[in-house]
């Protein structure tokens, strides 16, 4: 009698337990309430959209310009970038001498090449040459200017065009404008 009743009181415990479990979660079996989430709505196919507020071109330089020492016919410059959600853009540079542009990177600066480059997964890269070219005979390696070898401060100015197409030739879009002094050391 004593298994009969141990095995009865065990039964007994289990059904009890069993019956009594109640699931309290929030997730069980309840509609969704869809007023809580969010929609996007997307006004483009890929959901971006342009912002010219966001175009911008921050240049990574030593102490907030670049140095060029005296031999120095040519050198990069890149940073950071925002396209602003343009599908193509073009980031140019002109080199400024007392406030004129002397050359840039739309003339033949690399051999048969233009110099432009372009905003790629926020960064950007640029050649300057600084050697004498077709469209630019001055000497200017090292930051020379005229004959001998006389050197002054340049700057850089770096343009970021957004453009809606890729033959747009990106001169009459909104821009960024950075300026970069270069310094003779």
């Amino acid at each position: 009698m004593q298994k009969t009743s141990r095995a009865l009181k065990t039964s007994l415990i289990l059904a009890i337990l069993f019956t009594q479990f109640n699931n309290c979660s929030p997730y069980t079996a309840q509609e969704a309430d869809n007023s809580s989430f969010s929609v996007v709505s997307c006004t483009t196919p890929n959901c971006i959209t342009t912002d010219i507020n966001n175009l911008s071109a921050t240049a990574h330089t030593y102490g907030g310009e670049v140095p060029i020492n005296a031999s120095q016919p040519e050198f990069n410059v890149g940073g950071d970038c925002n396209e602003g959600g343009f599908a193509y853009n073009k980031v140019r540079w002109e080199l400024m001498l007392n406030g004129r542009v002397v050359r840039h990177s739309s003339m033949m600066v690399a051999g048969n090449n233009k110099a432009d480059g372009h905003c790629t997964n926020g960064r950007f890269l640029l050649y300057v040459n600084l050697a004498s070219i077709a469209e630019d005979p001055v000497n200017r390696t090292g930051l020379m200017y005229g004959q001998g070898s006389a050197r002054s401060a340049y700057s850089l100015n770096i343009i970021l065009y957004g453009m809606t197409t890729s033959s747009d030739p990106g001169t009459q879009t909104t821009k960024s404008k950075t300026i970069v002094p270069l310094s003779a050391i």
